[in-house]
């Protein structure tokens, strides 16, 4: 049975048996069947597969992950929002900015968007069209197929 690395997390305090010597110490890291352990007399690096057994404290001591927060996004006049939604006539004046060559920075700048935005559409446009398979598309680009169908329909 293999250890499950996840239970190997930094800052929680594990005891190990190698060689009958029990060693003690606070995880600061775990890879490569490797453990990295701050203990009494200093920096511990210890070989998993050397190792015969190991206990591990409880996990009150282990703080937990960080729970992510919205970034601040400027919200200046004309400013690029990347979250607000697009309308079908911003989604047509972009396709039709592809279609008189504009590069997607120039785009970008003209609908207030960022250039990946723009980018991903483009590639969507282009699966559309039938000049990319929509296997090979990025997961947000093969959002915008469908939309981007029926705004050349109408």
């Amino acid at each position: 049975m293999s250890l499950p690395l996840s239970l190997l997390v930094p800052d929680r305090t594990v005891h190990l048996r190698i060689d009958g010597e029990l060693l003690s110490g606070r995880v600061i890291a775990a890879a490569g069947g490797w453990l990295r352990l701050a203990g009494a007399d200093g920096e511990i690096v210890v070989n998993l597969a050397q190792v015969a057994w190991i206990r591990v404290d409880a996990a009150a001591g282990v703080p937990k992950p960080p729970v992510p927060t919205a970034k601040e996004v400027g919200s200046r006049a004309g400013g690029r929002v990347p979250g607000r939604p697009w309308s079908d006539e911003q989604v047509r004046a972009v396709i039709d900015g592809f279609l008189d060559d504009r590069q997607d920075g120039a785009l970008a700048e003209q609908h207030g968007r960022t250039r990946h935005q723009i980018t991903v559409l483009r590639q969507a446009w282009e699966c559309a069209r039938g000049n990319l398979p929509e296997d090979r598309l990025s997961p947000a680009a093969q959002l915008w197929v469908g939309r981007i169908r029926t705004a050349l329909r109408d």
